[in-house]
Formats: structure tokens, C-alpha cells, sequence
């Protein structure tokens, strides 16, 4: 993954040029991390309960981690993806922490998505390991309510 320095987690107010729902192919599922906020994203990710963007979230008290391996798209909207600054905005339960890898780039709430660059030069088909740990239900969040692909307009990137 191509990352620039300021390692690309972005503000919600940043401006992207289109925007379209994660591809049929993305593989999402839910584990249980307790009481307590963990640390990292865990090591053994097998198992898990499989969800979609739209589903309810559960409304337990209890933290989560909502892990999927989502391929870079062709098209993102109506534009190629390709050698774009590529980024994927999500919102799920009442916030967390959106991590790449094993680092975390941005925190969000239920009122305000969360939007990670994940890459500065995207190659269709390239898949992405994103790790949202999602706080226990605080205040109303019981959906994962959107994951969706965004090309960020290089300005607001790189500026």
C-alpha cells in the first residue's frame, strides 16, 4: 500500500469526488472484544459473525471489532479508480476507530463517518485489510450504516 507521510487518516469535511457502496465481493464479520477497548486489532480473526453495511449492529454494551477485506473497485462511481487517491468513508454503531494494518488512522462517532485514504495511487483489484474497532452502544448507533469507496480530491490529500 502507497500511504504519504501525514499517514492519510482524513477529517469527514474533506472533500471527495464521488463516492460508491463497497462491491458485492467484500467480506465483513463482526468479533466479539469485550468490556474493555483493546489496544490492537486482534491477531486471529477466524471465526465471527458475517455482516453487510444496512444490517443492525448489536446493542449490548460490549466493544467489537468489524474486520473485512475489501478490494480496491475499477470504478468508483463514475470515474476509474486507478493511480487515484482512493479512500473509504464508514460509519458503524455509536463510533471507534477505523485501523489499516496495524494502525489506526481515525476515530468517528454515529454523527460523523469516518474517512481513511488508503492509498495515494490505487490498483483496481488490490485488496485492503480495515480493522473498525466499534464502541458499546452509548447513545443509538445500531447499524453498520455505510462503507463506501471515495476518490479524494488531491488538494485536500496532499494540502
Amino acid at each position: 500500500m502507497n500511504r504519504s507521510p501525514l499517514g492519510l487518516a482524513l477529517v469527514l469535511s474533506a472533500v471527495f469526488a464521488v463516492a460508491g457502496p463497497l462491491s458485492g465481493n467484500a467480506q465483513w464479520r463482526v468479533l466479539v472484544a469485550g468490556d474493555q477497548r483493546q489496544a490492537r486489532p486482534p491477531q486471529n480473526i477466524t471465526g465471527g459473525t458475517p455482516i453487510k453495511a444496512g444490517d443492525r449492529w448489536p446493542t449490548d454494551q460490549k466493544f467489537r471489532w468489524l474486520i473485512g477485506d475489501p478490494e480496491i473497485p475499477e470504478r468508483i462511481g463514475k470515474q476509474s479508480a486507478a493511480g487515484k487517491i482512493v479512500g473509504l468513508q464508514l460509519n458503524c454503531g455509536d463510533g471507534g476507530e477505523i485501523w489499516l494494518g496495524d494502525e489506526i488512522q481515525t476515530r468517528f462517532d454515529n454523527d460523523h463517518p469516518g474517512i481513511v485514504a488508503v492509498t495515494n495511487r490505487a490498483v483496481p483489484g488490490t485488496p485492503v485489510r480495515i480493522a473498525v474497532q466499534v464502541y458499546g452502544k452509548v447513545q443509538g448507533g445500531d447499524k453498520f450504516d455505510q462503507a463506501n469507496w471515495v476518490i479524494i480530491d488531491p488538494k485536500r490529500a496532499e494540502g
